[in-house]
């Protein structure tokens, strides 16, 4: 809780939001595990535990698929580097 999050500096969130707004994501505050969301991240508060947590949705690209078995309909995601 608490006595965990004093372990980092009060600037932490604000340094990293800043670093992957400067990697091309964006703040999304209703972001969810769809592939829509891909490049995004979004900050969420556990206020029973007291908790901050910076979620993030990797950017990822369509590959060309093959026949490897994946999912009927998804060509093969990678994550984009």
């Amino acid at each position: 809780g608490k006595l965990g999050r004093q372990k980092y500096d009060e600037g932490a969130a604000k340094a990293l939001t800043s670093t992957l707004r400067n990697l091309g994501f964006e703040e999304d505050r209703g972001a969810s595990c769809v592939v829509e969301c891909a490049g995004s991240f979004k900050l969420q508060h556990d206020t029973g535990k007291n908790l901050k947590t910076v979620v993030v949705f990797p950017k990822i690209t369509a590959g060309t698929g093959g026949a490897d078995g994946g999912v009927a309909g998804v060509a093969s995601l990678s994550l984009a580097g």
